[in-house]
Formats: C-alpha cells, structure tokens, sequence
C-alpha cells in the first residue's frame, strides 16, 4: 500500500534527490583531487576539461526533455528514472580503466542529474506555491550537504580500488532513492502537458531568456568552482589538500542556502542575487591572488557563501512567472543554462593551459560580475513594464 501524499513527505523525496545530485555535482572535481586516481586513468588537465564538458553538455542535452517528461507523466517518476540512470553510472564508473572509459558514464550520471534536478526543482514549486522560493533555497541546502559529503567519501588518498568500492556503495544508495518516490501516492501528474516542441515557444519570453542568460553564467561559476578548486589548490600550493578547499566551499555553499530563507524573508530576490554575485566575483579574485593557504581557504569559503543563494533565487522567479507552465519553464531555465556549465570550464582549462592557473580564474570573475550586470538589467526592465503598466489605464 503506497503512502498518502502529504507536502512534507513530497519534500523528503526531493530531498532525496537532491543530495544524489548535490554529490554527483562534486564527484568530478573531487575525483580530480585525488593523484592516485587520476594519475593511472590519465586525467591530464585537457582530460578533466573534457569530462567536465561531457557531463555538462549532457545535462544541457537532457534537463529540457526531463522538464517537459515532467509536465507529462510527473515529477515523481521522473524522480526515479533518474536515480536509476545514476546507479548504472556509478557501475559504469567503477570499471573505468582510462580517462576515456569515464566518458559515457558521465553522460550517464548527466542524464540521471537532469532527471533529478528538473524533478525535484518542480515538484517543490508546486507543492509550495508562493513559498517556492524559501523551499528552493531550503531543498538546495541538502543538494550543497551531497556535494559536501563527496569529499569526506572520497577522502583518505584513495586509489582506483578505493574509488571503486565507494562507487558501488553509492550504486546501492541511487538504487534505493529510485524506489523511494514509487512508495508515495502520485501528485502534480498530468494526463498530458506540452510537448517538448511546444515547451520551446516559451523562449519568445524575453523575461525567460534573461533568467537564463544569468544562470548560464552562474551554473559556468559552479562547474568552475567545482570542478577546478582541487586541482588549482594542489598546482599552486603543492603539499595543500584539495579535498579539504573542495569541502570548504561546498560548506560555504551548504551554510548559505540554508541561511537564504531568511534573507529572502527581508530583501527582493533580485537584490539577493545582485548583492551574491558581486561577492562570488571578489572571491573568485581573492583566490586567484591569495599568497597563503589560509588566504585561499578563507577565499574558497566565501566564494561558496556568495554562490548558494544564485541558482535557487534565480529558479524561483522563473517558478513565480510561469505557474501553469512551470516543469516546461524550469526545465527549459536549467537546460539551457547547462551552457554556461560546458563553456566556462573549457574556457578555464584552456586560459589555466596558455597562462596558469592563477589567471585562469579570472574567467570564472568574469561571469560573477555579468551575473550582476545581468541583474542590474533585469531589475530596470520589471521597473520599465511597472511603469508602462501604471501609465496604460490613465490612457
């Protein structure tokens, strides 16, 4: 007998998934920190910036297909293919004898990262309607706590062996969250929602275009920062632990969603994400010039603070704007924003190659401070359409 659906119990199974996903987001840059690993699969730097390209590629190629699956069979079913899609990827994944026999399991793990986040992100917004966006930011705060349990699961200087076995443990965990959603009553399923076709027309939404253009940028900042904090650590203050600069920033990250609800409590969304980008970009600064560990350690914290709060935020308005279409609107917001997660590293691993590391995180400064631009711009629009629409009726 399946279980009543009750909001709280819709909110443990997005949960459910996001620390899947959360610790999936931070298994590359994690698996990078570790020599022993990376070392006797050749995981050169133009190696992991493929991968990082294949896993955010394939996450552009699938979220907007899970979005639109979402409005058409519902977010719970979606929830379990993609967990299911992750244990094979997991398995995938520990028989990996080279840099290329990762490939695909990467897209795998994509795959089954789209499903999950497209799924998840849906099912909170309309459980929770006009508190979407402290529920965002809340349900968020257990995808950072995943990301942040990666490197204490990978700790240790583990080799391929180790790797291995801590893969299949997490095979086993992917499996029992697919079973999870299929153990609660069906909620928010439709008989049928637009087709993919159909969801794309909402990109003539120039709002929509522009809340995608900003997470592009801050998804890029999130690849970058996941997946290059470790290995910059190690190449610039060789001896330093990058699993530990892994971990402070996903705490940062944890720390600050967790804290989101209250300050979107008191302040304007787009005030939260103007006032987050700007600290991402100086911290993103500090760390390409810090000249000690503890300035880098320091740096990578921040940096985490300043990054928690975008994505949810940024979702949250696209959720606030799009009620009747919001698995195709959300679907279509994280697909297309996966973009900036496949350029910004390639572009930073291809900056780190031709001038350093140091500089190479200069581009990911970059993007922070076009989040805040970007944000500047948005917030002048909304204030322009007010005012055409407080004109139009004394016409």
């Amino acid at each position: 007998m399946r279980l009543a659906v009750t909001p709280l119990r819709l909110f443990l199974l997005a949960v459910a998934g996001q620390l899947l996903f959360g610790l999936v987001l931070a298994l590359p840059g994690t698996l990078f920190g570790l020599p022993a690993w990376t070392g006797p699969l050749g995981f050169d730097v133009a190696a992991q910036a493929r991968l990082l390209v294949v896993f955010f590629a394939g996450q552009f190629l699938f979220t907007a297909l899970a979005g639109s699956l979402v409005d058409r069979v519902g977010c719970q079913r979606v929830l379990s293919l993609g967990s299911l899609l992750m244990a094979i990827a997991f398995v995938r994944l520990a028989g990996a004898n080279a840099a290329s026999d990762a490939m695909s399991p990467a897209l795998l793990l994509a795959a089954g990262g789209a499903s999950i986040n497209a799924a998840s992100n849906t099912l909170v917004s309309v459980t929770y309607g006009q508190r979407r966006g402290a529920m965002l930011s809340l349900m968020a705060t257990f995808g950072a706590s995943g990301a942040l349990v990666s490197p204490l699961l990978f700790g240790g200087g583990l080799g391929i062996d180790g790797v291995a076995t801590r893969l299949w443990a997490l095979a086993l965990a992917a499996l029992v969250i697919t079973a999870l959603p299929l153990l609660v009553q069906t909620a928010h399923a439709r008989a049928s929602g637009p087709s993919l076709f159909g969801a794309f027309k909402l990109l003539r939404e120039r709002p929509l275009v522009g809340l995608i253009a900003l997470l592009a940028l801050e998804f890029g900042d999130e690849a970058v920062m996941a997946g290059w904090t470790a290995a910059f650590t190690i190449a610039v203050f060789p001896g330093a632990s990058g699993g530990l600069m892994v971990g402070l920033y996903w705490g940062g990250l944890c720390l600050s969603r967790l804290c989101a609800p209250f300050v979107l409590a008191r302040a304007a969304k787009l005030v939260v994400v103007l006032m987050a980008s700007s600290l991402a970009g100086l911290s993103i600064l500090a760390m390409a010039l810090a000249p000690s560990t503890s300035v880098l350690a320091a740096a990578v914290f921040m940096a985490g603070l300043a990054v928690g709060p975008l994505a949810p935020t940024i979702v949250s308005v696209a959720g606030d704007r799009y009620p009747r279409q919001m698995g195709a609107a959300i679907g279509l917001l994280l697909s297309i924003a996966q973009i900036g997660g496949m350029l910004l590293p390639w572009v930073t691993g291809r900056a780190t190659i031709a001038y350093g590391y140091r500089a190479g995180l200069v581009v990911p400064a970059l993007a922070a401070f076009g989040v805040a631009v970007g944000t500047v711009m948005a917030w002048q629009a909304r204030s322009r359409r007010a005012g055409a629409v407080v004109e139009a009726p004394a016409k």
